[in-house]
């Protein structure tokens, strides 16, 4: 049985044999080379016929097997159709190898057929490879050597140097310092008029900048100071001749930074500066001369504190991050972080500020200084008493002597402290009212803003805290009662579990109402106490209540 297959290249000879391709063992010099003979995949028609032989005695055998096993079981109507199935398809085979026996004695023009095809398509591959390895010598145009050129390689032997072309190049000379201070001088006197001339300034701008080294520096303290240019001395009086002569960007820096401590530093004099990286710093100058060739001095101003206000917001955040996983207000704080606002909710496992009811806001004010506000109780308070971040940012009298050393620091660890310790000075003051309208006032006293003496009986007393840290209510020392009264003031009020809202006023009723109940508890036990030392019989009947 013969097979084509695709033409391969010529192999190395294995054994002394060229793996089934046989050149010519004789030739004569004027003749061309006889084709070689393909003997791959080719079985010998020998093998075919001893193969399909032994197959057939095989199939004969099982089956003759088959019958002698079923003679019982099967009738012989059955067993005489199963012996004649595979009868019938022997004999289709053997008819099938008749007819290729008949074939292969007139097969030797098929072979010779085979042979040629090969050879042709062995032809076809070679002039492929020969296209390919044409076009692979264009790629190799930049290989070449150069002609030699012996006039210069002779040039430079005498003389050990070539004498090269000019093509009439005419080197600048260089610029003296003195007409570099002229052009600055000039520069300066261009923008100096640019500076009066311009009508839409922002208000800012006006009064924060100077023109020196032929530059105009904008400085806005506590946010950045860019430096802007132009490109010629042309003095521009109106906006529709701006695009003839517009400014250039030159320098930025934030004027505030970040210590080792992650806390927001600024410098009174604005000498505390942070630069940007080199990738940061192109893509703004990108930006902003994009800015200013459409929006001018305004569009800067724009872009440039939008930029200031999210780097400040970003860093606040960072802080916030730091403080949520590392610090005592791990757990009991949450936050949110956008380009213009950062909110804080503390006391975040207690009831009261859960659904961030009670947060502070971080934010730039009208003044366009950091700043906050708090919410107390789902509620604005304005009227907290605390300083405001930027109080000790806003612009001083230039007389006023200030510190060249004058750092100030914005820590938000400070400043959650500061809002938490007023909330929980607060609460305390409310319970401190609320216990007194409702008993009398000789029971109570505050020992410090944050804690209560509370008399229980004439001979017992208490000490009723609120720990600022988590927002919740504790007893110093609590016995049995006082550590169940404790449960109950720091969950949420049984009369206001159905109330989406709940109010620190309901808090408060809730805290004094156990306190009443503690109070009273306590002296009941008193009581019962001398009465059975005194020989009385507790009667469960009657119970003793406070009204």
């Amino acid at each position: 049985m013969m097979q084509t297959h695709k033409p391969t290249a010529k192999a190395p000879a294995a054994n002394g044999h060229s793996n089934g391709i046989y050149p010519p063992t004789h030739a004569s010099a004027d003749m061309p080379p006889e084709i070689p003979h393909v003997t791959n995949n080719i079985v010998p028609l020998s093998t075919v016929l001893r193969f399909h032989t032994q197959e057939a005695y095989k199939q004969l055998s099982r089956q003759i097997e088959s019958l002698a096993h079923t003679r019982t079981t099967e009738p012989d109507a059955v067993r005489k159709r199963k012996l004649l199935t595979v009868i019938v398809a022997l004999r289709q085979d053997f008819v099938k190898l008749y007819a290729l026996v008949k074939w292969a004695q007139r097969s030797k023009d098929v072979s010779r057929l085979i042979d040629l095809l090969n050879w042709l398509r062995t032809q076809e591959f070679y002039f492929d490879n020969l296209a390919l390895g044409l076009n692979e010598l264009n790629h190799f145009s930049g290989a070449k050597l150069p002609q030699a050129d012996l006039l210069t390689a002779m040039e430079v032997l005498v003389k050990g140097r070539p004498q090269l072309a000019s093509y009439n190049y005419l080197e600048r000379p260089p610029v003296s310092p003195q007409r570099i201070l002229q052009v600055l001088h000039d520069l300066n006197l261009a923008l100096t008029a640019r500076m009066a001339l311009v009508d839409d300034m922002p208000p800012r701008f006006r009064r924060n900048y100077v023109v020196k080294d032929g530059r105009v520096i904008f400085t806005l303290a506590h946010e950045f100071r860019v430096s802007i240019t132009v490109a010629n001395d042309l003095i521009v009086d109106s906006a529709d001749d701006y695009y003839k002569s517009p400014f250039f960007f030159i320098d930025f820096a934030f004027l505030f930074g970040a210590n080792h401590n992650n806390s927001l530093t600024t410098h009174r004099d604005s000498k505390l500066a942070t630069e940007l990286p080199k990738s940061s710093r192109e893509k703004l100058e990108a930006v902003i001369n994009q800015t200013l060739l459409t929006h001018s001095l305004t569009g800067l101003y724009d872009v440039l504190h939008k930029y200031a206000t999210s780097f400040k917001l970003y860093l606040i955040s960072r802080q916030l991050r730091s403080l949520s996983i590392n610090s005592k207000w791990r757990g009991n704080i949450q936050y949110k972080y956008s380009s213009f606002l950062v909110i804080i909710n503390y006391w975040a496992n207690h009831h009261l500020s859960r659904s961030w009811r009670s947060f502070i806001e971080i934010g730039i004010d009208k003044n366009y200084n950091l700043n906050f506000r708090w919410f107390k109780n789902g509620k604005y308070d304005h009227d907290h008493g605390i300083p405001s971040l930027g109080s000790s940012s806003t612009p001083t009298d230039p007389e006023t002597p200030t510190s060249s050393e004058d750092v100030q620091e914005l820590n938000i660890d400070f400043v959650l402290s500061l809002i938490i310790n007023k909330h929980s000075e607060i609460l305390i003051r409310k319970v401190y009212d609320s216990y007194t309208s409702t008993v009398s006032s000789d029971t109570v006293s505050i020992i410090n803003p944050h804690q209560l003496l509370i008399k229980l009986t004439p001979k017992k007393s208490t000490i009723f805290a609120i720990n600022p840290l988590t927002g919740h209510f504790y007893f110093m020392n609590p016995s049995p009662i006082e550590t169940a009264i404790q449960a109950k003031i720091n969950s949420k009020p049984s009369v206001v579990k159905n109330k989406n809202f709940i109010s620190e006023s309901d808090m408060i009723n809730n805290v004094v109402t156990n306190l009443i109940q503690l109070q009273t508890e306590n002296l009941s036990k008193t009581i019962k106490m001398r009465l059975v030392t005194m020989g009385w019989v507790a009667n469960e009947s009657y119970k003793v209540f406070r009204v």
